[in-house]
């Protein structure tokens, strides 16, 4: 009967608080915040005008810097003006081309039209830039590509702009 006495105090002990569990500390789960993703906005007509003239302006102005400079027959301007129109140009292709801003339909496809003569305009205007000489940058000869100015006319009057290229610069 002493062995089952000391038998049931070892399991009441052992069962009662001699082995007490130490509560653990809640660990608070970090929750991460959602962020939110960015959607593509179709643009309105009225949205796309201004977008538009806001694009194409800036690589204007400096293909005009670069033709004054042609006429002037500086070399050194000739290559400062041509790098600053390409990449005029090429940040008019990812404004074209931005994801998030997608361009009535209506004008989408001229878009891709001017988008790919840019492409070949970037690769020109570097080679200008590079030029090792007034004779060299003579050589480069754009193309004529009257297939895109045909495609910016048509955005230009259905967006409602006007058909001056220098309009709204």
């Amino acid at each position: 009967m002493k062995k089952f006495a000391i038998v049931v105090t070892v399991l009441v002990m052992a069962l009662s608080g001699c082995s007490a569990t130490v509560p653990v500390a809640d660990k608070a789960t970090p929750t991460a915040t959602a962020t939110p993703t960015p959607t593509p906005v179709l643009m309105t007509v009225d949205e796309a005008g201004p977008y538009y003239l806001a694009t194409v302006c800036p690589a204007n102005v400096a293909a005009s810097a670069n033709n004054a400079a042609y006429v002037a027959q500086d070399l050194a301007t000739i290559q400062s003006t041509g790098a600053a129109a390409r990449d005029a140009y090429q940040s008019q292709i990812k404004q074209f081309t931005d994801p998030m801003k997608v361009w009535p339909a209506n004008v989408a496809a001229d878009i891709k039209t001017l988008v790919d003569s840019d492409f070949q305009t970037v690769s020109l205007l570097d080679s200008v830039a590079h030029a090792a000489s007034l004779d060299v940058a003579n050589t480069i000869l754009f193309p004529d590509e009257p297939n895109v100015r045909a495609a910016a006319q048509r955005i230009r009057l259905t967006l409602g702009l006007s058909a001056d290229t220098s309009a709204g610069c």
